[in-house]
Order: C-alpha cells, then structure tokens, then sequence
C-alpha cells in the first residue's frame, strides 16, 4: 500500500558496492511508481570505483593506470548510462539517490536540481562550511573545491538501466556525492581534463 504523499524517507545503506546500489534503485523506482514506497532518499557509501561516463567509453584516456594496477587496489570500474568522463566514489564520500516523483508541480528537472543544491548549500551551511554554486557549472562549492555533485542519466540510458524512461516528469533517480570529492591524482591513477576536484 502507498504510503501518504509528501513524505520522504530516508534509507542510511552503508557501504554498497556501485552495481548493487544500481540493482536497489531500479527496484525502489519500480516501487515508487507503482506507489507501493514514498519518495525516498538512499543514503550510502561506495567501495573504491571510478564509473566512465559516455565520454570515457571510447577514451579512457584520463584514467592513467592500467587494469592490473586498479585490480591490485581493488578499484572497480563500471560504464554508467550518464554523461561526463570519469567519476571516481568510495569511502569518506556520501552518496544520495533521491527516487522521487516530481509531479504535479516539481516537473522542471533544471529547477529540481538547482533545489537539489540549495540542499547541499543549506546542509553545509549546518555545519559551519560556506558553500555556494559556479556559474554555468552543476554541483556545489566550497572556494575552488567542488564539495558536492549532481548527476542524472541520460534518457536513453535511463530507458535500458530502469523499467522506462527516468527523463520524463514524474519519478527521478539522481545522484548526489557530498564530502570528500576525491581526485584520484593521490592514487596516480586519474587525471581530471579540467583540473577541478572529480564529480
């Protein structure tokens, strides 16, 4: 049975591994548009991962270290049905999926975002961190460090990831990384094309 409308639950996760958390959105998306769950908020951390992007799919050319390399510090590395190049996740990152249904009045994606970060701006602010939005650029940050990141996938794969497309108003499954935005360099197994903090 559905729970009331307006109410968002909070799920604290721990350490999931990236493919898994991927497997538990799907399900919880699925439930949420069968109205069986309320919009819900998965909080959790991953084990070391980078995930490429479309734009490291056919150029892997940011990620320095060969696979024997990764494999020995068990970094994972998965394709994900977003844009961008490389991501790197893992412990001392906070990961968020909001599953949520915009409808009736939540339905510009842009919009949502910038509420998403007004979020991430107003949680660091609890803290004593002033935080604040770039120009032109999605996320959060702190002087020239990125402290938090937003990523939502793309339509078409959104339509192969999640049963039917996640891109259109009503329930979205987005990311959130708040904390440590970990450049990979201190591994010497990254390096990020536009020298700024990964996201």
């Amino acid at each position: 049975m559905a729970k009331e409308t307006g109410t968002l639950e909070v799920r604290r996760l721990g350490c999931v591994s990236y493919n898994d958390a991927l497997l538990l959105q799907q399900q919880f998306v699925k439930a949420r548009r069968a109205g069986e769950v309320p919009d819900l908020l998965l909080l959790l951390q991953h084990p070391h991962v980078l995930t490429l992007g479309a734009g490291a799919r056919h150029n892997r050319g940011n990620i320095v270290a060969d696979s024997a390399a990764l494999r020995a510090k068990g970094i994972e590395v998965v394709e994900v049905g977003r844009g961008g190049d490389v991501t790197y996740h893992g412990p001392g990152q906070l990961v968020g999926y909001p599953i949520v249904d915009l409808r009736p009045d939540r339905c510009d994606v842009r919009r949502y975002m910038r509420d998403l970060e007004e979020v991430m701006i107003r949680t660091a602010g609890t803290f004593g961190v002033t935080a604040e939005r770039v120009s032109g650029l999605t996320g959060v940050w702190v002087g020239n460090a990125k402290l938090g990141a937003i990523g939502v996938p793309g339509a078409g794969a959104a339509d192969k990831a999640l049963p039917g497309p996640i891109a259109i108003p009503g329930t979205y499954q987005v990311r959130l990384t708040v904390g440590e935005t970990t450049h990979l360099k201190k591994f010497e197994l990254f390096q990020d094309p536009k020298e700024t903090s990964v996201s």
